[in-house]
């Protein structure tokens, strides 16, 4: 059913000429990337609480759909059923779960439960964002409805484990450290599992990188809470100033996520290896987005 069902969508797509593809490609690729953006705003610029919540939840959520992936190893739906042609390109990692929809249920569904009580028409908006993600993937033929409803339950379940994380400060330490242990065994078992022949070896090294790249993410931003939280402590506030240093902030990140990376990466290699290099650029960065960057904004912006 599933594979008739990307069928019809690629004959829906042919025959209005690709008419939605456009926005279909919007959502899939620049979509997840604005949500993202926006949870770091309300971060630095309206609620530090509902912030980190959702980018706890966006961090956890990402690392473990790549666990799954490597763990069930899927094929692409187009690897499965030469019939099925996607749009414009052919990625060779793993299918299950859609990262492009864990990314829009934790970041989509969490801006929608931290909206839903003061704008609900926000929080409206929100959803209807994050199912086109998913239905986008669909659509352009490179996950199937398995992939995407289960990229949307995990982003879910993120969303909650990530609001019993930050129920009770008292105790965000001592879960900080039980997924920090959890998240090296994982990690762990991905690099010494066997995988199967038919995955070739450049996207088996891609897919070894995304975990390096997510463990990146999560420690940082772990180390980044705790450290804000004990040193930092910078308060909620929003103004014309706080605005005008968030949106250089995201200037900052944005630059340093397109242009650095790769020169990064390449002068930390002699050192810690290529993945060390991609775990540590995202560690970086999610220590500027929890706690580098509010400290310029405490120091500045402080009323």
């Amino acid at each position: 059913m599933d594979i008739e069902y990307l069928l019809w969508l690629q004959n829906l797509r042919e025959a209005s000429g690709n008419f939605f593809t456009p926005l279909m490609r919007w959502a899939s690729s620049s979509l997840p990337d604005l949500m993202f953006f926006a949870v770091i705003f309300v971060y630095w610029c309206v609620s530090k609480r509902k912030g980190i919540f959702v980018l706890f939840a966006f961090s956890l959520s990402y690392f473990y759909g790549e666990v799954m992936k490597m763990i069930f190893c899927v094929p692409r739906p187009y690897l499965k059923d030469t019939r099925i042609t996607p749009y414009n390109s052919k990625q060779k990692d793993y299918s299950f779960p859609s990262g492009h929809s864990v990314r829009a249920s934790s970041l989509g569904g969490g801006l929608a439960v931290i909206s839903r009580k003061k704008a609900l028409w926000f929080s409206c908006i929100c959803v209807i964002l994050m199912l086109l993600v998913a239905f986008s993937r669909n659509y352009l033929g490179f996950h199937t409805p398995q992939d995407v409803l289960t990229g949307l339950l995990l982003g879910g379940v993120s969303l909650w484990l990530s609001s019993i994380v930050f129920s009770k400060p008292e105790r965000e330490n001592i879960m900080f450290a039980v997924i920090l242990a959890v998240t090296v065994l994982c990690l762990y078992y991905l690099c010494v599992k066997s995988y199967p022949a038919d995955i070739e070896e450049k996207a088996l090294r891609n897919e070894i990188k995304y975990v390096f790249v997510d463990v990146g993410r999560i420690t940082g931003l772990m180390f980044g809470r705790i450290i804000e939280r004990k040193y930092i402590n910078f308060h909620d506030g929003f103004n014309f100033k706080r605005v005008v240093f968030a949106a250089a902030g995201l200037g900052i990140y944005s630059l340093s996520d397109s242009m650095l990376k790769k020169s990064f990466i390449r002068f930390v290699t002699p050192f810690i290896t290529v993945n060390g290099g991609n775990f540590l650029y995202l560690f970086l960065l999610m220590f500027f987005v929890t706690a580098l960057w509010p400290m310029v904004i405490k120091k500045f912006c402080s009323e």
